[in-house]
């Protein structure tokens, strides 16, 4: 199929990834991003490998558009070196949410395309790790075998678990993260796993509650990075350093792409088992069968990461917001609050109206979490608390080795990401 924009309305700017220059077809077209209006913004930059990379965006935000692109172009210069590939053109959506907003942030991968979606309170930094996940989609698992045609969540383990170990992997390798960084993205990572009540869940309760329940919809995300994070250092270990999981996804990549000219279907999931023994000599069903398939809890080795990291264990509180988070998004209006729980010790009150929320994770106990609310006189404040409840959970936690020489700093940045 082809693509062209008909007449627009005056002043209006467009973009989509239909416009590349690339072969379209009814798939592409309905996995595409297309975006106008009066106020749409279109940055450009060329990655290093002279791909066109755009950023239309939307409305005011706290930084410049003209940032994002940049680092979008960062991100994806080193994603194209690890796959020894790029060239090719990409754009990415920048969309304020409304206060209230029923739709969730975050992003969406598409074609030749992503598309972002925060509140206009966002940083520039709060996109870093969002970015190189949704990019890495490209390669993880549309680019290794895909996922299956139904049931798909089921393989969500490698698809969303794997682009988030190397979407991290990769940040660090190319120096857009730096050692603290990368741990710090980690420990949000061990917390929330920690802490899930669905820790635990067979891989097949994925598939049928991940669009019913937060807690399952984020298991195979972190579940599957964990279990990437074990293989990758099983086979370093295993050799001497001489392979790493690399070796893997990269000799995954030509098999795909010598099945697709040969008309041969066969899924990511499916193919990584015998790639993984092809490279290694081990064989995972026994671990799939225990990790992925039953759930059994990951525990990260003590000595991962050598002398430049230590894996430590620890109490902590765990998660508890202290209002009913889903309704309240979905109402704008602050429901649920506990009056034992942190909400209501900060101040938080039903009837407020939710204007937005201003940092903070989910899962995480650890970081200060902050809600813009309106009380019934119109009067604006945030409200701003640690999101702990009174219940312990055991936590593992990566803490960098203090007081290294950069010498030294570096040498550990490319040992932890695998760089040889």
């Amino acid at each position: 199929m082809t693509f062209s924009w008909g007449p627009l309305p005056a002043g209006w700017q467009v973009a989509s990834d239909l416009e590349h220059n690339t072969p379209q077809t009814i798939a592409t077209a309905q996995n595409s991003l297309l975006l106008g209006g009066a106020d749409v913004r279109v940055v450009e930059r060329r990655t290093a490998k002279g791909g066109l990379l755009r950023v239309a965006s939307r409305g005011a935000w706290t930084f410049d558009p003209a940032a994002l692109a940049q680092k979008v172009a960062q991100v994806g210069d080193a994603q194209d070196r690890f796959w020894g590939e790029g060239g090719k053109p990409f754009l990415v959506s920048l969309i304020p949410l409304a206060p209230g907003a029923t739709h969730s942030s975050g992003g969406r991968g598409l074609s030749e395309a992503f598309a972002l979606f925060q509140e206009p309170t966002a940083r520039l930094e709060d996109f870093t790790f969002l970015l190189a996940h949704e990019r890495m989609h490209s390669w993880i698992s549309s680019g290794l075998g895909g996922l299956p045609d139904d049931r798909e969540a089921l393989d969500y383990w490698l698809s969303e678990g794997f682009t988030d170990f190397y979407a991290a992997r990769l940040l660090l390798r190319s120096g857009v993260w730096s050692l603290e960084d990368f741990a710090a993205q980690e420990n949000e990572m061990l917390v929330r796993y920690a802490g899930s009540g669905a820790r635990n869940a067979p891989n097949a309760r994925i598939q049928q509650a991940f669009w019913t329940d937060n807690a399952m919809q984020q298991l195979p995300y972190d579940r599957g990075r964990l279990f990437a994070t074990i293989l990758d250092h099983r086979l370093s270990s295993a050799s001497h350093g001489r392979l790493n999981l690399d070796d893997v996804m990269r000799r995954q990549r030509e098999l795909a792409i010598r099945n697709d000219a040969a008309g041969v279907t066969a899924t990511a999931a499916a193919i990584f088992p015998t790639v993984y023994r092809s490279v290694s000599g081990r064989d995972l069903s026994a671990d799939l069968a225990r990790d992925i398939q039953a759930g059994a809890t990951i525990e990260l080795p003590a000595d991962l990461y050598g002398a430049c990291a230590t894996v430590k264990t620890s109490s902590i509180s765990t998660f508890d917001r202290g209002f009913d988070g889903e309704k309240s998004a979905a109402s704008g209006v602050i429901l649920g609050v506990d009056p034992d729980g942190p909400a209501y010790a900060a101040g938080l009150r039903n009837g407020m109206k939710r204007l937005g929320r201003e940092g903070g994770k989910d899962g995480n106990s650890q970081l200060f979490i902050a809600y813009r609310v309106a009380d019934a006189d119109g009067a604006e404040r945030v409200v701003r608390y640690y999101p702990a409840g009174k219940a312990k959970v055991t936590v593992q936690k990566v803490e960098i080795r203090p007081g290294m020489a950069p010498a030294r700093r570096s040498a550990c940045a490319r040992s932890m990401s695998g760089a040889r």
